[in-house]
């Protein structure tokens, strides 16, 4: 059974959230890009900018206080498009 990409996007959050809690860059790159590559053939076009500014910023070695302000940020998104997406979805 394959996931939706909504659930994949939300599982990688959770993980990606973990690896900059961490300070693994390499995970959060790397987790940047999967939400990425799957939010962009979806309609999730504001969680797919996100996750890559995250991607480019955790490239440039960026201090951590900053990669987590990012991270909340593509988190909040994450909630709101995803949210509205649910409602088109089931009503």
């Amino acid at each position: 059974m394959s996931l939706s990409p909504a659930s994949s996007i939300v599982i990688d959050l959770l993980l990606m959230s973990d690896a900059v809690a961490e300070g693994n860059v390499s995970d959060v790159r790397r987790l940047a890009r999967r939400i990425q590559q799957t939010a962009e053939p979806t309609r999730f076009v504001r969680v797919a900018r996100h996750a890559r500014h995250i991607e480019e910023i955790a490239s440039d070695g960026v201090k951590e206080d900053e990669l987590a302000s990012a991270m909340r940020k593509l988190l909040r998104e994450s909630e709101h498009e995803i949210a509205g997406f649910g409602h088109i979805l089931y009503s």
